[in-house]
């Protein structure tokens, strides 16, 4: 997935740590929850590597200022910024989704 460094030894913790929660005996929940606690965790990477690309351009950045990056030049212009973020709002728009869909499968089966 394009959203981790080949280098970076927390995309390994993130796969392995998942993968670990999950066996053949898994029920349908189990497998739910850990496809969420994934992509939290894909999250959080995204967020921390836009945070570092980020204040690598601007070093005193704050997290709100991060949000609002049409306030900074020199972050609305940058390519690799916009594309990190975009990465950002896929992760956090398909959690969304993944959340609304399991809502409405349990209020159908109810």
């Amino acid at each position: 997935m394009m959203f981790f460094s080949q280098t970076n030894n927390e995309e390994h913790f993130v796969m392995s740590h998942f993968e670990d929660k999950l066996n053949p005996n898994s029920t349908t929940d189990e497998v739910l929850e850990a496809v969420e606690e994934l992509l939290q965790e894909m999250i959080s990477f995204q967020d921390r590597k836009l945070a570092k690309y980020a204040r690598s351009i601007i070093p005193n950045l704050t997290d709100e200022d991060i949000l609002q990056p049409h306030d900074f030049p020199l972050l609305d212009k940058n390519i690799r910024f916009q594309y990190e973020d975009g990465q950002l709002a896929s992760l956090r728009g398909f959690l969304l989704a993944f959340r609304s869909r399991i809502v409405r499968k349990i209020n159908t089966e109810m």
